[in-house]
């Protein structure tokens, strides 16, 4: 499964985002500390089902795809405001991806969950998870 769909949905329907980009980005971003309102793009899990089929293959392969928040606010002491405006960047990227199916697949994206990944200085990562059903299919 190929990312850029997914991050030009984002950029087109969650213009609240200074930087949408992938994993080697969030790790640069971690290193250096540069917290903006960002999000990651990355593929977190891909597990193959078992074959259905007698001499031909048709597998079941959900993609599970995260997206990292990155948010700094040191607008209070207790790191409240960052997690609100992370609370509203998670709204607006469920509201763009939850039921949507990218171009060339044949099921929608579904939500899987989300955490915490980090929390300090006013800074917040946070990192739901999304999953979508592909099929491996030969004959």
């Amino acid at each position: 499964m190929r990312l850029g769909p997914i991050k030009a949905r984002l950029i087109e329907q969650v213009p609240e985002f200074k930087t949408i980009a992938g994993a080697p980005t969030l790790a640069m971003a971690m290193k250096t500390g540069n917290f903006t309102h960002s999000a990651y793009i990355f593929i977190s899990k891909v597990n193959a089902e078992a074959n259905g089929l007698v001499n031909k293959i048709s597998q079941r392969v959900p993609v599970e795809v995260s997206v990292a928040y990155w948010v700094r606010n040191v607008s209070d002491s207790t790191g409240e405001a960052a997690l609100d405006d992370v609370e509203d960047l998670r709204l607006a990227v469920l509201e763009a991806l939850l039921g949507w199916t990218p171009a060339e697949q044949i099921e929608p994206f579904l939500y899987r969950g989300g955490s915490v990944v980090s929390s300090q200085f006013g800074a917040v990562l946070w990192a739901d998870q999304y999953v979508i059903n592909t099929y491996l299919r030969r004959t």
